[in-house]
């Protein structure tokens, strides 16, 4: 890939790391962005994160080879609809969202070529938000699912994961089910655990909190819009996941009540050697 019309729909911190590890690594590539507010638009382009910005989601993607959506995931549905004309008919449009059964299925009702978008997740990002706070090197070593679809096209599955290793990125391939159901595991119940314990500190002085706390919770300073949307779009999956948690906690909450070495010994060293292996 030596060169590239890439547009960019959102310009938060991942919208905007992607436009700067594609300006990074990719020869000739011209970064238009599109956002919602004006001021951010300005700042993407004084910033040198786009070369330019539009007011308009069509016009900012009419010629581009591959548009990426960065904003929340009921943004996407208004989104498909907004650019659906506008695209060129070889271009693909792929996100950086969290779940992906949803905004696939969106896709696929919307866009006139049903294999137009094929979804992406780089598995990247901060509790941080705003262009700002953008990095060229954020996606580097990061892994990024791209979900299969029975009836997509080959060459432009090859493409999207060309596209995602030459700004640094493990593709891995595997269906939107495969996805939010993992996902759900290992990033939405996360942020719902981070986000519970913070909440059941209620009263108390944070300022006593050490590294354990601070560790633990990190994740729940991140977007309150972006976490809506994915509890949301992956309900099942993130409720499942908590009804997990729920049943693992009383699991331990037990063993203390009986007082039992044995089982919180067998329940630590289990989870010990679960996370080493990450």
């Amino acid at each position: 890939m030596t060169s590239l019309n890439l547009s960019i729909i959102g310009t938060g911190l991942l919208g905007a790391s992607v436009a700067l590890a594609a300006k990074k690594h990719v020869k000739g590539v011209v970064v238009t962005c599109y956002d919602k507010t004006p001021e951010v638009r300005k700042k993407a382009v004084a910033l040198g994160i786009a070369d330019k910005a539009s007011d308009c989601a069509a016009e900012c993607v009419r010629d581009a080879d591959i548009v990426i959506i960065a904003s929340p995931i009921f943004t996407f549905k208004e989104l498909y609809f907004q650019i659906r004309d506008a695209i060129k008919p070889d271009c693909i449009v792929t996100d950086t969202g969290s779940t992906k059964t949803m905004p696939v299925m969106w896709a696929r009702s919307i866009f006139k070529d049903k294999d137009a978008f094929i979804g992406s997740h780089p598995i990247a990002g901060s509790e941080k938000s705003g262009l700002e706070n953008a990095s060229a090197d954020m996606l580097k070593g990061a892994k990024c699912i791209v979900t299969l679809h029975p009836e997509m096209d080959n060459k432009r599955l090859e493409k999207i994961n060309e596209f995602w290793q030459k700004l640094g990125c493990i593709t891995v391939n595997m269906t939107t089910e495969q996805h939010d159901k993992l996902y759900g595991l290992l990033s939405h119940l996360p942020h719902a655990a981070a986000a519970a314990l913070v909440n059941s500190t209620s009263g108390v002085d944070l300022s006593f909190a050490g590294s354990g706390f601070k560790d633990a919770t990190r994740i729940a300073a991140g977007p309150v819009d972006i976490w809506e949307d994915i509890f949301l779009s992956n309900a099942g999956n993130v409720t499942a996941g908590i009804d997990c948690l729920i049943e693992s906690l009383n699991e331990l909450k037990k063993a203390i009540n009986d007082r039992s070495r044995a089982s919180i010994s067998a329940f630590l060293t289990q989870a010990q050697q679960r996370r080493r292996e990450i």
